[in-house]
């Protein structure tokens, strides 16, 4: 396998909508992906309450506009189309102040052809608030665009401006039906098998959480999440619904964008990999693989976990039972550390390095 930034990278995708930009950008940095969506979206009203909603805000155009999500203002926007009300809907947001919760929803907007006037770089809903209450909002007609877990939260927090608030709500999410990639993805996450999961949304940590509960795996998933496994979130809202989760091990981007998120993961792997050098080679310790001289080889747990013992001293000679201790606890015999090291000596003999047995001592790391 060629070398890239995040080769031997297990990655698992918990996103439904829009994945696919995602699963893409991590694939082309060598990624290998899980996809296992935690949400599934439904829709929240029906072709006749849509045309009623779009018609209360021609009738009664807004002076401000709230949009929320992305994927919100798409499906507002291709509803709209689709009934023939496209136009409508678009003059009367263009009559309006129109702010975005989030890079996402003010690239939605643009792509429907509305101007945004404001952008909350945080991607927070409190951002939202303030902005709200520095251009004063009392009295005034103010249609937000909403998900599901939301509603509540924003519609309170508008009206207690003093505004006359107008939700308009597109589509909720739910916990997925379809939860067995996801019982996989908890599994994989506690057994070491994979290296980072990505939250794109708040409710997509919940979802896990709540699938994980439920198949009684969620210690293991905190667990993992909190150690060497990264939770990736895409922004504020995301990372904060994590750490309350007890996922502790957390990578946020500065931008709330996914090449942002990509990228952040890339800069953490890259910081945390270490090298070896080993006669006249190298080798980078990186998630679930090693990279020798620039050949990347996938390695299991047990693999990963005995080479990274020896690779701490090359040349040093490590006992069998260091290696039952450290790596399995105690809680094997040392056969199981000759078969792994069988397995990984069968991985490395087309490299340069060798694992080499000690006579009565136990083994160590060498060049070829």
């Amino acid at each position: 396998m060629t070398e890239s930034p995040l080769s031997g990278v297990v990655v698992g995708v918990t996103a439904d909508r829009c994945c696919e930009e995602q699963v893409d950008l991590l694939v082309k940095r060598g990624a290998r992906v899980i996809h296992a969506p935690t949400l599934q979206t439904v829709p929240v009203v029906d072709e006749d309450e849509m045309r009623s909603s779009i018609d209360r805000l021609v009738a009664h155009p807004p002076e401000v506009v709230i949009l929320a999500t992305g994927s919100g203002v798409q499906a507002w926007s291709s509803a709209a189309h689709a009934l023939g009300m496209r136009d409508a809907l678009g003059s009367a947001v263009a009559g309006a102040t129109v702010v975005a919760q989030g890079t996402a929803s003010s690239d939605a907007a643009v792509a429907a052809g509305w101007a945004v006037d404001w952008t909350a770089a945080s991607g927070q809903s409190v951002d939202v608030i303030d902005h709200l209450r520095s251009i004063d909002v009392t009295g005034k007609r103010v249609a937000v665009q909403l998900d599901g877990d939301e509603v509540a939260h924003l519609v309170e927090a508008i009206s207690e401006l003093g505004a006359d608030v107008v939700p308009v709500s597109v589509h909720r999410w739910q916990t997925t039906d379809q939860t067995a990639p996801v019982v996989r993805l908890v599994e994989a996450a506690a057994d070491g098998r994979v290296d980072a999961v990505t939250f794109t949304s708040a409710p997509a940590v919940t979802g896990l959480v709540e699938i994980a509960e439920k198949a009684g795996l969620i210690d293991g998933l905190r667990t993992a999440l909190s150690s060497r496994v990264l939770a990736v979130c895409i922004g504020p809202m995301s990372a904060s619904t994590a750490e309350t989760s007890g996922f502790l091990n957390l990578v946020q981007p500065r931008r709330s964008r996914l090449s942002s998120m990509v990228n952040s993961l890339v800069t953490t792997v890259e910081q945390t990999q270490w090298s070896v050098p080993l006669g006249d080679s190298n080798i980078v310790i990186r998630a679930s693989a090693i990279v020798v001289d620039g050949s990347v080889i996938d390695l299991a747990p047990r693999e990963r976990d005995v080479l990274t013992r020896l690779a701490r001293r090359p040349g040093a000679v490590v006992a069998k039972d260091v290696l039952v201790r450290h790596v399995w606890q105690d809680r094997a015999e040392t056969h199981a550390v000759e078969t792994v090291v069988n397995r990984l000596r069968r991985r490395l003999d087309s490299t340069a390095v060798r694992i080499m047995t000690v006579h009565k001592r136990g083994y160590c790391l060498a060049p070829a």
